[in-house]
Parts: C-alpha cells; sequence; structure tokens
C-alpha cells in the first residue's frame, strides 16, 4: 500500500508560541501534552511521510519550485501544486 505524502506549512511564530506557551497554547501542560501525542498518533497512522514546511509570516515568502529537469517541474501552492510537463513552460 502506498501512502500519499502530506505537506503542511507552519508559521515559524506559531511554533514559538507553542514553545513558549503563548497565544493559542495557554492549555494547562497535561492537555497540551495529551493533544500533542493523540496529533502526533494521529499522523504516524494517517500520514507516515509527513512533511512541515516552516515560514515566518513576517518576511517576503516565496513559492516553492521543484525542477526535475527540462521536461518536468512543480510549482507549490499551499496544500496544491501544478505540474508542468511542457518545456516551453518549465
Amino acid at each position: 500500500m502506498r501512502f500519499r505524502v502530506s505537506q503542511r506549512s507552519l508559521q515559524v511564530f506559531e511554533l514559538e508560541c507553542f514553545a513558549r506557551v503563548e497565544g493559542n497554547f495557554l492549555d494547562p501542560a497535561k492537555l497540551r501534552l495529551e493533544r500533542m501525542y493523540r496529533s502526533i498518533d494521529l499522523y504516524e497512522q494517517l500520514f507516515p511521510e509527513l512533511r512541515f514546511h516552516l515560514f515566518d509570516a513576517r518576511r517576503p515568502y516565496s513559492v516553492p519550485i521543484t525542477v526535475y529537469g527540462p521536461l518536468f517541474a512543480v510549482l507549490y501552492l499551499g496544500q496544491r501544486c501544478i505540474a508542468f510537463s511542457d518545456n516551453e513552460w518549465v
């Protein structure tokens, strides 16, 4: 069985707030840990090839582009991607 790779974008600011227990993450430590471990378990079961893309929303952000050669390229836009297989577009 082949699992789909899941890609998620996450702001660095949100990760920092989580680490400092600020903002949306003011829950008691026990509840926070339970939610974190539950999320880890779910992602390991459903998305074993999960990738996080961290970005800083306070700085200019460029859309990731991957070029696989002269005949194929992929432009990633959030949870979607556009694949180009025409050498003029690539």
